[in-house]
């Protein structure tokens, strides 16, 4: 600019223009790279969240799973005591 000011044309203004646009466009794709980095981390960080909490989920289904059976399976043998139970009364009468 300095020169432009001064009627030095010996490197052409538009010269100047033409540096400022490059270390814009330079500045515009370093500053682009850094969000698209920062967003993809964010990306990463939130599908391994995901998978945590579906992990938990799947094990909390297993959990309660297994407690139903239980309750079933004693549910069976309570049922099978008293069918023993009434089978031996008929038996005795």
């Amino acid at each position: 600019m300095y020169k432009t000011l001064i009627n030095d044309y010996s490197i052409a203004p538009i010269t100047y223009l033409l540096i400022g646009v490059f270390v814009e466009s330079l500045l515009f794709m370093t500053a682009l790279g850094f969000k698209i980095k920062n967003i993809y981390s964010e990306k990463i960080i939130m599908q391994e969240n995901v998978i945590l909490e579906k992990t938990k989920l799947n094990e909390l289904k297993e959990q309660h799973q297994k407690e139903l059976e239980n309750k079933l399976l004693l549910q069976e043998k309570i049922l099978r005591s008293t069918l023993e139970k009434t089978e031996n009364e008929k038996l005795s009468y």
